[in-house]
């Protein structure tokens, strides 16, 4: 007796689950790719008549460096220069690596990551210090997060690490 009331407790969970959660569940396995002009959003007119040319959503950047990161590139160049190569937006990958690649969370939390700029010795071409510019967008607990992360990482793992 026991176990049909529990059969029924179940087929009840799974009853209750699928009614509220059927919405979701349908639109999960019903999505398709987009594969028509149909498909853009009428809300962006300008897009109407793209037919899926991906490329023409973008263009090229006026240059890889804000205006504060030019000038301080520029610092930068003149102190470490005769010695030193200096490398801006630079991925934190690059520079620290998992000791198991194979672990997808671990890996994860440096993908698209990167540190404003890097020094490099010019001739191992092994870094000697990265810097970072604190900016008004590191006063955001988001940004103060991440940044605690970079710090405790790169401490970690032997980096040098300067915020200006």
């Amino acid at each position: 007796m026991e176990f049909i009331l529990d059969i029924v407790a179940y087929m009840l969970a799974l009853a209750f689950f699928v009614f509220i959660f059927k919405g979701s569940i349908v639109s999960l396995f019903s999505r398709k790719k987009p594969d028509t002009e149909d498909s853009v959003p009428s809300n962006l007119p300008e897009m109407q008549n793209v037919e899926n040319d991906v490329y023409s959503f973008y263009q090229k950047k006026t240059s890889v460096m804000t205006e504060r990161e030019k000038r301080y590139y520029k610092q930068l160049i003149g102190q470490y220069g005769q010695d030193y190569y200096v490398f801006p937006q630079i991925n934190i990958d690059k520079l620290v690596t998992p000791i198991d690649n194979s672990v997808y969370w671990i890996r994860n939390k440096i993908d698209r990551k990167s540190v404003d700029f890097v020094v490099a010795d010019k001739n191992t071409l092994e870094t000697v210090m990265v810097i970072e510019l604190d900016d008004y967008t590191h006063r955001y607990r988001s940004r103060q997060d991440r940044d605690d992360f970079v710090n405790k990482l790169l401490r970690r793992c032997g980096v040098r690490l300067e915020r200006v």
